[in-house]
């Protein structure tokens, strides 16, 4: 099936639309609707696994297999299929199919904990409550469509459940959810509400965890510490959490400003010529270095109090944050066009920022959510 970063080896198999039932599968005179909880899972990175030691991950994904069967069972679940790696699994009860999700991640974290990190099988849980269509054994529709790309889309070792799903679970187990916002997945028109299982209450006062899965549009946003009645709309949560435009033009000035006296100085020193070609090269350098160490940001976007980290919310890479500065030259075009780019997108992304899948966040909103002291506004 491959890595569960690239799922669509699987998921066209549970998908079900206009042109199938048009080909006539499943027959449209024996089929009959139901609402009903769909549970999806897929192990992460399993072509990794496979390629390192295929005997070892067959033995492994069997054993796991034989877990969650058993909690199948113990939920009142109904296995449909186990496609290769994935599974998608039919529950009466919204809660006992949450409860299932729960509780195979954490049996499947413990198994974990015994292996090496070479060896570790990780999984995604996506549940959805929602209306399909049955043919004998099958289940097709939007319905399992959206369990499917939840999964997509879920933590790795986490659970993503639905808004429908949320709505019967809420109250009912003891357990914490976060919302993480309205999704935009693949081949559904409207955007679904999702939820994360807060799987290990430990790290619950994170105030934003972001992660990416096969399409880095998907990355999402968690907010742990604000109580879901109080977060919308997601347009303007985005404000907040993403560093705005004109924030972000004053820290680049101030990188500017900085790199300017800081190579002037530097090429002086060296005897060098501080032509515009030197300059650049020392910006581009300067800035890299900056990105790409913990501290995750130039001296400019530190003064700001704004945060860079990839689609994953891990800290560049250089090579990602070199990428990153050198493309600024295709925002500068025709006339700084990629800039403004941040003003009008949904994550604040410059042209920059998409070509290298970064994201620069509002570090005064994720100090107000932390309890931490804030940089410069409220």
């Amino acid at each position: 099936m491959g890595d569960c970063l690239c799922n669509e080896l699987l998921l066209p198999s549970l998908e079900t639309g206009a042109n199938q039932m048009s080909e006539g599968t499943p027959d449209t005179q024996e089929l009959r609707r139901k609402l009903t909880t769909l549970l999806h899972a897929d192990v992460c990175g399993y072509s990794r696994l496979m390629g390192q030691n295929e005997l070892g991950t067959l033995k492994i994904l069997k054993e796991y297999k034989a877990v969650v069967g058993e909690l199948l069972k113990k939920h009142h679940g109904r296995a449909i299929n186990w496609t290769g790696d994935g599974l998608l699994a039919e529950f009466d009860s919204v809660v006992e199919a949450v409860a299932c999700g729960a509780e195979m991640q954490a049996e499947l974290c413990k198994r974990n904990e015994l292996l090496s990190e070479d060896d570790r099988m990780d999984f995604r849980v996506g549940i959805n409550l929602g209306d399909v269509m049955v043919d004998g054994p099958e289940l097709f529709g939007e319905g399992v469509n959206i369990a499917a790309r939840l999964q997509s889309i879920a933590p790795v070792g986490g659970v993503l459940i639905s808004g429908t799903a949320f709505d019967q679970v809420q109250g009912k187990l003891g357990y914490d959810f976060d919302f993480v916002g309205r999704q935009k997945v693949k081949n559904i028109s409207s955007e679904v509400p999702a939820y994360a299982l807060v799987v290990n209450p430990d790290a619950k006062d994170k105030a934003l965890r972001i992660t990416s899965c096969s399409d880095p549009g998907a990355a999402y946003r968690q907010f742990s510490s604000v109580a879901v009645a109080d977060f919308a709309p997601v347009a303007d949560a985005n404000k907040l959490i993403y560093a705005g435009f004109w924030r972000r033009a004053i820290a680049f000035f101030l990188d500017w400003s900085i790199v300017l006296v800081t190579s002037t100085m530097f090429f002086d020193l060296i005897g060098v010529s501080s032509g515009l070609a030197p300059i650049l090269i020392f910006y581009l350098l300067f800035m890299t270095a900056l990105e790409a160490s913990p501290l995750q940001a130039s001296l400019g976007k530190k003064i700001m109090g704004i945060k860079i980290v990839d689609e994953t919310g891990s800290t560049l890479t250089p090579p990602r944050a070199a990428i990153r500065n050198a493309s600024k030259i295709l925002s500068v075009l025709p006339v700084f066009i990629g800039f403004f780019m941040a003003a009008f997108t949904d994550q604040r992304q410059a042209l920059h920022d998409k070509i290298a899948h970064s994201l620069l966040l509002n570090e005064d909103t994720l100090a107000q959510q932390q309890g931490r002291p804030q940089k410069l506004w409220t």
